[in-house]
């Protein structure tokens, strides 16, 4: 039987703010479910995205938003994955403002399938 080649997101936000504007961009696949309007300073939320078969895989990323009250301005994050037959799966964070947030992603190897990976991002501190 066929691996599934689906991938289980799950933001936790440990910011001191909200995440908001989900925009998901799914480049194979399509979200399972409902994507969230909003995470929640010190929740979490799971996204799954299915394979339209079960060699195609999932791959793309969500984008949303959090709010910098520093600089009183929007920040944009985005949550970037890859689950293909006979590729090494990715996963990758990118932001707005790298110097404020910071990532640990876990428990993520190249090989899973499904891909489950947990995005856990955290207010840096700014060097002084």
């Amino acid at each position: 039987m066929p691996l599934p080649y689906r991938t289980i997101i799950t933001i936790n936000n440990q910011l001191d703010t909200d995440l908001y504007d989900f925009d998901p961009k799914i480049q194979t696949g399509s979200i399972s479910g409902v994507l969230p309007d909003f995470i929640r300073a010190g929740t979490e939320q799971s996204v799954c995205v299915r394979a339209p078969s079960s060699f195609a895989g999932s791959s793309g990323a969500i984008l949303c938003k959090t709010y910098n009250h520093d600089k009183k301005r929007d920040e944009r994050l985005a949550f970037e994955f890859k689950c293909v037959n006979e590729e090494a799966n990715f996963v990758k964070f990118s932001n707005s403002m790298p110097e404020l947030i910071g990532v640990k992603i876990d428990p993520y190897t190249p090989t899973d399938h499904p891909l489950y990976a947990t995005y856990t991002i955290t207010q840096e501190n700014p060097a002084d």
